[in-house]
């Protein structure tokens, strides 16, 4: 048993980073739902699509909190093509929004870095995933000449 700690504790402490790009995309989905009948948007007057994409960051910033506790507790492609679904509905709402400039600049921008900072969560959470995880290589580098002589045939 400790042994299995001591394997999970290197994983867990690496995806402790994740829960600072969590608390913000929370705060982020909380004021797009708390704010979203307010920017009155040509295509969704009454703001339910912006408040969607906020409550799906929501969810999002929870699951990526219950993965930083502990991450063999959710899967990782899961959480990565969650966020690749959000930025897609996030550069929907610029791209419709931006030709009518219907889009206060302000939520403009929120959208545009929410977009471009979701590359450095991806490749934090695929980071914090496979920490600790040894690959193949690795693996037959710690095997004894003879043992590797044995695989090898």
């Amino acid at each position: 048993r400790h042994c299995k700690l001591a394997e999970r504790q290197p994983m867990v402490s690496a995806a402790k980073n994740l829960a600072l790009p969590a608390a913000l995309e929370a705060c982020i989905g909380i004021y797009l739902i708390l704010r979203a009948h307010k920017f009155e948007l040509r295509h969704d007057e009454d703001g339910t699509g912006v408040a969607i994409v906020g409550m799906g960051m929501l969810i999002f910033a929870q699951s990526m909190m219950v993965f930083s506790a502990d991450p063999p507790r959710v899967p990782k492609a899961a959480l990565l093509a969650f966020k690749g679904l959000l930025c897609v509905f996030s550069l929907y709402a610029l791209v419709t929004t931006a030709s009518k400039r219907s889009m206060p600049w302000p939520l403009w921008c929120l959208f545009f870095v929410y977009v471009i900072s979701s590359v450095p969560v991806c490749f934090m959470i695929y980071a914090a995933a496979m920490h600790g995880k040894s690959t193949e290589k690795t693996r037959l580098n710690e095997l004894s000449v003879s043992e590797r002589a044995a695989i090898h045939g």
